[in-house]
């Protein structure tokens, strides 16, 4: 009997064996862990003076611990935080869970404070000893008579016969991110500030910027823009929230697009391989076949109708895009990636280099050049990307020309470099603000757009 009821209680242990390997074998596969995603982490300004206050905001998922050096430790994975600074500060966010660690920068670059002018009391005359002598009387100078008009060599006395860079009133205080035109007196700038009701577009009329009326609801995060015509203009939006700074406004997810007709702005949304993926840049051969990219490969084509995600082989963020027709478009991005599509799919290039790319612009298909870190330029002549001698050694984010012989890119603390057809050189802005976007109608009629709502303007005397 014993050996019997044995032989049961093996028969029923293995049938519960059995109904349990069916019921695992049900179950769906569990997808491997994700790591975290930065959403945001920026400044509300990136350029102080010293002693000025000026506050973090980050937003962070996914992550089990989120961290922030310079002694502010673990902190919340949405958050802000009001820090007052010195000197030039680089802070680096770091996300971190089981899948993996993921960190973003940001930097905030400090100048000295102007100390007030104090004047010297002097009561009495110094003594006769300290005193200058009496000026002499001086013959007159005779002036050498210059050359008749018509043989007299062009001389150019300073800059600005050349053309010079001037600042515009922007009246605002946004970072300003992108700026596009469709002729000098349609240009558009936009700011990417989300911690104020709204954010700024503005409008400028070959007289003056004015601010334009936001989507309703919307609030603005703008990254690029470009469009076919002063009708048919296209905004990119990058990741936005910060968590109660969000309260009241409508919270905008990647992909986001914003799109003006001549009339009013609207909001598009864009179909992305992940909804959160942000937007950084957009390009387009008419406003019928428009490309924006983004985070993590992401690249989105407008057939006139809707948008649809393209594959484009990477998982590296994206950040600038253009091209010379529909079928010979690059885009660039982190890390040294360079695609490129043929008008059927995308395809990566060497580009030589692990330097981060901010943007990218050519006269043509064989003349094209990228943008980045350190003062990182690359050249491509239609076969292979080549390094150029960019003269400066800051952060470049844009670059523009109006030719192959007069291109323009900007930078961080207000660097501006120039480059003619054969060399690179440097130019004056007058400014230290960071510019990261650069267009022009012509090349005396350019813009340039960057940090505490700075626009910056360089023509010659005569536009």
């Amino acid at each position: 009997m014993k050996r019997e009821s044995t032989g049961y209680l093996t028969v029923l242990a293995a049938l519960v064996l059995l109904w349990v390997s069916s019921v695992i074998g049900c179950l769906p596969a569990l997808s491997p862990p994700a790591p975290p995603v930065i959403v945001a982490f920026s400044a509300s300004g990136n350029q102080i003076t010293a002693g000025e206050t000026t506050t973090l905001l980050w937003n962070v998922t996914g992550a089990t611990t989120v961290t922030i050096d310079h002694g502010m430790g673990n902190v919340p994975v949405a958050g802000t935080k009001e820090v007052s600074l010195a000197t030039t500060t680089t802070y680096t966010l770091t996300a971190a869970n089981s899948a993996g660690t993921v960190t973003k920068s940001v930097v905030i670059a400090v100048s000295a404070a102007l100390s007030p002018s104090v004047p010297l009391a002097q009561t009495e005359a110094p003594p006769a000893e300290m005193q200058p002598p009496p000026a002499q009387p001086q013959p007159p100078v005779t002036e050498p008579t210059p050359p008749p008009q018509e043989n007299r060599p062009p001389v150019i006395s300073d800059l600005t016969a050349m053309g010079c860079w001037t600042p515009m009133s922007s009246n605002t205080s946004d970072a300003l991110y992108a700026v596009w035109g469709s002729c000098g007196t349609d240009v558009f700038a936009m700011s990417r500030e989300c911690w104020h009701e709204g954010g700024t577009i503005l409008h400028y009329d070959g007289a003056y910027w004015s601010s334009m009326n936001n989507p309703p609801g919307v609030s603005i995060y703008v990254n690029d823009a470009w469009g076919s015509s002063g009708s048919d203009v296209f905004a990119v939006v990058g990741n936005v929230g910060h968590g109660p700074l969000q309260v009241g406004k409508k919270h905008i997810s990647g992909g986001r697009i914003l799109h003006y007709d001549g009339t009013s702005w609207s909001s598009m949304t864009a179909t992305t391989a992940e909804p959160q993926e942000g937007l950084e840049g957009v390009w387009g051969s008419s406003g019928s076949d428009v490309f924006a990219v983004g985070n993590h490969g992401t690249i989105v084509h407008y057939d006139g109708t809707s948008w649809s995600s393209m594959s484009s082989g990477t998982s590296e963020c994206l950040y600038g895009v253009w091209g010379s027709s529909d079928s010979d478009v690059f885009a660039v991005g982190n890390h040294g990636t360079i695609v490129h599509y043929d008008g059927t799919s995308w395809s990566s290039m060497s580009s030589g280099t692990r330097e981060g790319f901010e943007g990218v612009w050519g006269s043509s298909g064989s003349d094209v050049f990228a943008v980045g870190g350190r003062g990182t330029i690359l050249h491509y002549d239609g076969a292979n990307w080549s390094s150029m001698d960019s003269a400066c050694g800051a952060g470049l984010y844009d670059v523009w020309g109006s030719s192959g012989s007069d291109v323009f890119a900007v930078g961080s603390n207000g660097t501006i470099v120039h480059y003619d057809g054969t060399s690179w050189s440097s130019m004056s802005s007058g400014t230290s603000e960071w510019l990261f976007d650069v267009w022009g109608s012509s090349g005396s009629d350019v813009f340039a757009v960057g940090s505490w709502g700075a626009i910056l303007h360089y023509g010659s005397p005569s536009h």
